[in-house]
């Protein structure tokens, strides 16, 4: 079972409205206990999933290993990225990747420099894009349409 399976389905519609408005959601017929438990069991068999890949990469998975400030990394990446969309974290997560470790070998004489760039990055993708850089390719569209004023 692939995850857009799970987003086209009719559980991908209960996710999406239980997400939007619960109370909506549970008048519309959808209980949201239900649909909760179900994304979270789903969550954290991907969780574990990747997590084994981690471990095994490293040959080694310990506390030590999971630092907070790669927690806070990987959750920044995954909202800029865009929480709603299945395809925005993987197309913007390389180049964040890959910008974040430039940033980190380039100026060793500023330590934490890239969790600030990352928390500006942060800011400017929830004033202009909410639903983070996976949204970028609808909205380029509309936003040629709009009346210049």
């Amino acid at each position: 079972m692939s995850l857009q399976y799970i987003i086209n389905s009719h559980v991908g519609l209960a996710f999406r409205a239980i997400g939007q408005n619960i109370e909506a959601a549970r008048a519309s017929g959808v209980d949201p206990t239900r649909y909760l438990v179900l994304n979270f069991a789903v969550s954290c068999a991907f969780a574990g999933w990747l997590g084994g890949f981690y471990a095994h990469y490293y040959g080694i998975f310990t506390q030590d290993e999971m630092h907070t400030s790669l927690t806070i990394e990987v959750l920044a990446a995954a909202y800029i990225d865009g929480r709603g969309s299945l395809w925005g974290g993987a197309l913007a997560a390389f180049p964040l990747i890959f910008f974040r470790e430039w940033l980190r070998t380039s100026l060793v004489d500023l330590p934490g420099l890239h969790l600030v760039i990352y928390g500006l990055l942060l800011i400017l993708v929830m004033m202009y894009y909410p639903g983070g850089i996976g949204e970028l390719p609808r909205s380029i569209p509309q936003r040629l349409k709009r009346p210049s004023t």
